[in-house]
């Protein structure tokens, strides 16, 4: 019986020492919360955007915006991306979004599946970049 409980307690003890704790501080919100730049860091730090989207179901869309590097990229991309009216762009990012110009000038952020979309101005856009790179310099 006591091999059984020792066993037991090793194979839990095990577990859970494989589990990452992350830590995830907003570092920029923007037209009343609508978008929020987050990090989450744990053994690397990660960019992420938090885009509202009005709906009960999901009432924020994930972005994933990935390392310094790969977010400033993505965002620059998005700053600078001149799409015509119906296209749709493919982030290419872990939480696959796609983009597509809005009637107003910026541009909607759809989730996986095209079943939920916020909007994304391009001035935050450019404030997002400064950010990172004020976050990653201090």
């Amino acid at each position: 019986m006591r091999k059984v409980l020792l066993g037991l307690f090793l194979a839990l003890s095990l577990g859970t020492m494989g589990q990452t704790v992350f830590k995830t501080v907003t570092l920029k919100s923007t037209d009343l919360g609508n978008q929020k730049l987050e990090a989450v860091m744990g053994n690397d730090t990660t960019y992420v955007l938090l885009i509202k989207t009005g709906s009960r179901a999901m009432p924020h869309l994930t972005c994933a915006l990935g390392n310094k590097e790969r977010a400033i990229q993505l965002l620059t991309f998005l700053y600078n991306l001149e799409v015509k009216k119906g296209d749709i762009v493919d982030l290419e990012n872990e939480t696959h979004n796609l983009v597509k110009k809005n009637s107003l000038g910026g541009l909607l952020v759809y989730s996986e599946g095209r079943q939920f979309s916020g909007q994304l101005r391009k001035p935050n856009i450019k404030g997002f970049i400064e950010t990172i790179q004020e976050f990653t310099n201090p």
